[in-house]
């Protein structure tokens, strides 16, 4: 039996639309740095500088200047933004399926991620930031999932309820967090499997090419 089209699928970034590989960035800025992998770690973790910008501590030139200055960067901002993407690497199958899904409701992004990511998105990671609207991340809101100021903050900037929203995300927290605050919530383990779960609302998803 399926249920009431969403007006929005909302989808998570690291873990569902991409790949999360933050070793991949560390070991990136490690080379730009001439430092090791356990330095770079460990300068960024300082202060919990990752988690504050997540929400919103920092502006994105704020966020650029203090990775200069903890790893000796003399870069340009471009190349910063690319080194803190190289966390995320596109899922071209999950992309396909965000495609199929947009032909027939909304897609969105939801995201615990900072100001950086966010306003380098369409340069660096474009074949996210074209699929999704809006694509909206924890650091407007001041807090991550699974907190309910997040979920309330992203509904309102959709204008939508909660029972019109679907939210996909591989963390099962996020999930129940997402379903406490009344939103309909998948939560993700393969591109399969979330294929088989929307075919609740979107049946011809069933059988779909990839």
């Amino acid at each position: 039996m399926t249920g009431s089209v969403p007006c929005v699928v909302l989808f998570d970034l690291g873990g569902v639309v991409c790949h999360f590989l933050p070793a991949r960035r560390l070991a990136q800025m490690a080379a730009a740095a001439h430092l090791t992998v356990e330095a770079v770690a460990e300068r960024l973790a300082e202060g919990n500088f990752i988690r504050q910008a997540d929400l919103g501590h920092y502006s994105a030139p704020e966020m650029r200047a203090i990775v200069r200055a903890r790893l000796n960067l003399l870069l340009p901002d471009a190349a910063i933004d690319r080194l803190w993407a190289t966390a995320f690497e596109p899922d071209a199958p999950m992309l396909a399926l965000v495609d199929q899904v947009a032909r027939y409701t909304r897609t969105a992004l939801l995201s615990d991620n900072p100001p950086l990511l966010h306003e380098a998105l369409p340069e660096v990671l474009p074949a996210v930031a074209q699929r999704f609207d809006p694509c909206l991340f924890s650091y407007q809101f001041g807090a991550c999932k699974p907190d309910a100021v997040l979920f309330a903050g992203a509904l309102e900037r959709l204008g939508a309820t909660g029972s019109e929203v679907l939210f996909i995300d591989d963390n099962p927290v996020a999930v129940a967090g997402a379903r406490a605050a009344g939103l309909i919530a998948l939560l993700f383990s393969s591109v399969e499997t979330t294929r088989a779960g929307l075919t609740r609302w979107f049946p011809s998803l069933q059988g779909a090419p990839p």
